[in-house]
């Protein structure tokens, strides 16, 4: 959807949501989980993308990081220091193993994975 074909008051709520996720993320606490997916294989990372949902599993924000656009070591740089500025408290997760390249979101248009309810509010129950 084009930001140009959106009504004011949905305008409204879009900004409302971000100023609240940008609120959340920078308590001492946050029901935010950052959510790291790789692409490629142990060996060889084609991507990664961070996302950031709440223990309810709305997505407020993806980030893609290509090798393509940059080298691995600057992308990781890169990813950490926009978790830090999001919010340092923000839990970090993994997915446990690489998915194959062909759900890379910016080769193959995939879906993103994150983290399912139940272990979202486990982990962020700490």
């Amino acid at each position: 959807m084009n930001h140009s074909e959106l009504r004011v008051d949905e305008i409204r709520a879009y900004k409302q949501e971000w100023e609240g996720f940008v609120n959340e993320a920078k308590q001492t606490r946050p029901n935010i989980l950052a959510v790291l997916n790789v692409y490629g294989t142990y060996e060889q990372i084609h991507s990664f993308r961070l996302l950031f949902q709440n223990s309810e599993g709305h997505i407020f924000l993806e980030r893609l990081y290509h090798i393509l656009d940059e080298p691995l070591d600057k992308g990781v740089d890169r990813c950490m220091s926009e978790l830090e500025w999001l919010g340092p408290n923000i839990t970090l997760a993994l997915v446990d193993a690489p998915l194959p390249v062909e759900y890379c979101p910016c080769c193959e248009k995939s879906l993103a994975n994150k983290v399912n309810l139940d272990v979202a509010e486990k982990i962020l129950a700490r």
